[in-house]
């Protein structure tokens, strides 16, 4: 049950609270949102980083109620799989944990989650190209403020890599670094409103003193070791280098979420995916593969292996074409299947089609 695992110390604010007391709060906890409570600690929404970012007012005395949502709750004896499923279909990174009366007793973050099934067998085998790394634009390292917090706000993302004049990654650039400096606890930026002649100065200023030495990772890496790095490190995220220390996308928490709920989805089955397989399509190749075996006859968890190999057919007439061999061990019986297409994802369902065509006949003799 979540209440093993979910923190009893829970920062909550109020909807009277101030925003940068509560962007303290946040930064403290290392929490991206925090549960907002009424007089009778009940849960009545929750304010996020993002929350705060779209409406910046640039006044830090502005009040939590201009900037709160409503929020999702759970119950101690919610199971870690239903958790799971509700943070992923939520979008939040955190939930709080309410009784039967609405009352908060703590809090799960997408952190406890992670941890929980560090040790889940079928995630030693993955990658970090296994995952959904995003692709993000990085910013040079004389970006201003203004143009890395409408990066951050448009594609709704925490961190950005910071590259050098060569593309190089140097450094990463967080949003609650950025917050800090919009909401700082300096007399002439808190408690009044700035004129549009400071806010304009304030976005030119220069990130450089907010660039923080980057922990990265490789998208040939081991995903747990990535988790591992995540959890030592108490980090939302991951940059992803390619061999020439060029930064190619973030890994972050929910991406590693819901490879965590794809494989606790399809728990004893081996899925090998081999061949010439583009890093950028391993993990769609693998949420299809999951996604298609909930479809597939009731007997399908005798399949206990599928291994498919992807080969690129190079001659000039055939360009681009390729070769998908797969192999299902069912019930201790081969289904061996051979499919050429010009699309990857699309000769994958074909052959899954397939797959779902001759289990259906085997289960009707």
């Amino acid at each position: 049950m979540i209440k093993s695992i979910m923190s009893k110390k829970v920062a909550t604010a109020t909807t009277e609270n101030l925003l940068r007391d509560v962007i303290a709060l946040m930064d403290k906890n290392n929490y991206k949102e925090i549960p907002v409570v009424d007089g009778y600690n009940k849960v009545i929404g929750s304010i996020s980083y993002f929350d705060i970012l779209n409406i910046i007012r640039f006044r830090g005395d502005s009040k939590v109620s201009n900037f709160m949502n409503p929020t999702h709750t759970i119950h101690e004896d919610s199971s870690e799989d239903f958790v799971l499923d509700k943070m992923l279909n939520s979008g939040l990174t955190g939930l709080p944990v309410v009784d039967k009366k609405g009352v908060i007793k703590g809090f799960v973050s997408d952190y406890d989650i992670i941890k929980n099934y560090m040790k889940e067998p079928a995630l030693s085998k993955l990658l970090v190209s296994d995952s959904n790394v995003k692709s993000v634009k990085p910013v040079t390292e004389d970006a201003n403020l203004g143009e890395v917090k409408n990066i951050m706000n448009f594609n709704k993302r925490d961190r950005l890599p910071v590259v050098d004049k060569k593309g190089k990654f140097v450094g990463t650039i967080l949003l609650i670094d950025l917050l800090r400096t919009f909401y700082s606890d300096a007399p002439n930026k808190i408690g009044r409103k700035l004129m549009k002649s400071e806010i304009s100065k304030l976005m030119d200023v220069s990130i450089e003193g907010l660039i923080i030495p980057g922990i990265k990772t490789t998208i040939d890496s081991k995903l747990r070791d990535a988790m591992k790095t995540m959890i030592d490190n108490n980090l939302k995220g991951l940059i992803v280098v390619n061999s020439s220390n060029e930064p190619i996308g973030v890994l972050d928490r929910c991406s590693v979420l819901k490879t965590i709920q794809s494989v606790i989805s399809k728990k004893g089955i081996d899925l090998e995916i081999s061949g010439e397989v583009p890093n950028s399509a391993a993990y769609e190749l693998r949420t299809i593969v999951s996604n298609q075996l909930r479809l597939l006859p009731r007997d399908a968890d005798k399949i206990k292996e599928i291994k498919i190999f992807i080969k690129r057919i190079h001659d000039s007439r055939s360009e681009g074409k390729v070769e998908m061999n797969m192999n299902i061990i069912r019930d201790g019986k081969n289904i061996n299947i051979k499919k050429t297409g010009f699309d990857l994802l699309l000769t994958l369902v074909d052959c899954l089609d397939t797959a779902k065509s001759l289990m259906k006949q085997s289960a009707g003799k």
